[in-house]
């Protein structure tokens, strides 16, 4: 399990003073894996990240790059991302 916090940020926004800045509180991400070795040479590990679907603070949306409610500046806003990896090794 991995945990990556993201602290909190300040942005001045695009209109100016007439509108207040952009503020992003704190956020965790937690990722998670699991692996088994069928043998010395032969892994599989599942797992994903950002399983709890951490994202940013909403914003204006006429404030953000993306023109969206979401923006990835303190973080990603994709949501969690599942995986399955088999790692083979050779002697």
């Amino acid at each position: 399990m991995r945990l990556t916090y993201f602290g909190a940020i300040t942005l001045g926004t695009f209109s100016g003073a007439s509108v207040p800045d952009q503020e992003y509180r704190p956020r965790t991400s937690v990722d998670v894996s699991v692996g088994y070795a069928f043998s010395d040479t032969l892994v599989l590990t599942i797992g994903g990240v950002n399983v709890f679907d951490a994202k940013p603070s909403p914003q204006d949306a006429n404030e953000t790059d993306t023109n969206f409610t979401y923006e990835s500046v303190q973080m990603g806003f994709n949501g969690p991302a599942w995986f399955a990896r088999l790692s083979a090794g050779f002697r």
